[in-house]
């Protein structure tokens, strides 16, 4: 039998830590989203670039 040991929520009260879990994954999220965002905009700046190399 597994023994559930009760954490101590040191900064908010026990019964928000489910919300505020979902407001911290939401706001992961978005540093993600970003990330990509930003990955994308790379690409397309070196296709921008290759693609003016081939000027002959």
């Amino acid at each position: 039998m597994k023994r559930r040991i009760k954490r101590k929520c040191p900064f908010i009260r026990c019964e928000e830590e489910r919300g505020v879990n979902k407001v911290l994954g939401a706001a992961a999220l978005t540093y993600v989203a970003r990330g990509l965002m930003a990955l994308f905009e790379l690409i397309k700046f070196i296709m921008i670039f290759m693609q003016g190399n081939n000027d002959d």
